[in-house]
């Protein structure tokens, strides 16, 4: 889209959190968690009525966390408005509790805004695999998913929400598959989504172009 509005000069810059945890790992990181699934987020509309499949589904083995108005109990008063309740109170947490969440869960579960593929690459993206946790996640436009994370080696996806839960499924009964993709995705996301290589890299990038604008002034 950059190119075909004429911006030649572009770049990506992956949406990676400031830091992420960098812990010695064994194999015990991945294996040894308690809670199954997770997902933290905002309270917007569409999300939650993915929600509400989910945790009909789960129960009490998929946690919820989030800063969601009404002191978390959005999901109740949506109700008022003709809209499907979800009957819990959504805490919402610090980062040391985020972080101590999700290095207990096996599945990080992730979904972005729009109801069909379009944008792809929300910071829980790079969260999720970056703390050991196998991450399940929508599809994106132009299946730019596959470029961030290797689908089925580095990350799962899923084309609704009734085939996510057909997946979390079978990776929650399946340990060896699960724990060798959150493997992989935790040495892609430590590897090349660090927030210091990819803030250097964009400034390398733009550093570059005042080097070619100077470089063409000479030369006039």
């Amino acid at each position: 889209k950059m190119e075909q509005w004429s911006c030649v000069n572009h770049t990506w810059w992956p949406l990676v959190p400031h830091a992420l945890p960098k812990p010695s790992v064994g194999q015990e990181f991945f294996s040894d968690r308690d809670i199954d699934l997770i997902y933290v987020g905002q309270a917007y509309g569409p999300k939650i009525d993915r929600l509400i499949q989910l945790k009909k589904k789960f129960g009490s083995r998929f946690r919820i966390h989030g800063r969601w108005p009404f002191k978390g109990y959005h999901g109740l008063v949506r109700g008022l408005l003709g809209k499907p309740i979800f009957p819990h109170r959504v805490a919402p947490l610090t980062t040391d509790e985020r972080t101590a969440l999700y290095c207990r869960t096996k599945i990080g579960f992730n979904m972005h805004l729009s109801d069909v593929p379009r944008e792809t690459g929300n910071m829980r993206m790079y969260e999720t695999p970056a703390h050991g946790m196998m991450m399940i996640c929508d599809k994106a436009g132009r299946d730019a998913h596959a470029q961030i994370f290797t689908p089925d080696e580095e990350a799962v996806y899923y084309d609704s929400i009734v085939d996510a839960i057909d997946k979390i499924e079978y990776y929650l009964a399946n340990d060896e598959a699960r724990l060798r993709i959150a493997k992989a995705g935790y040495d892609r996301a430590t590897s090349e989504y660090g927030w210091e290589p990819n803030l250097k890299r964009f400034l390398d990038w733009a550093y570059s172009l005042k080097a070619a604008k100077t470089h063409h002034v000479d030369n006039q």
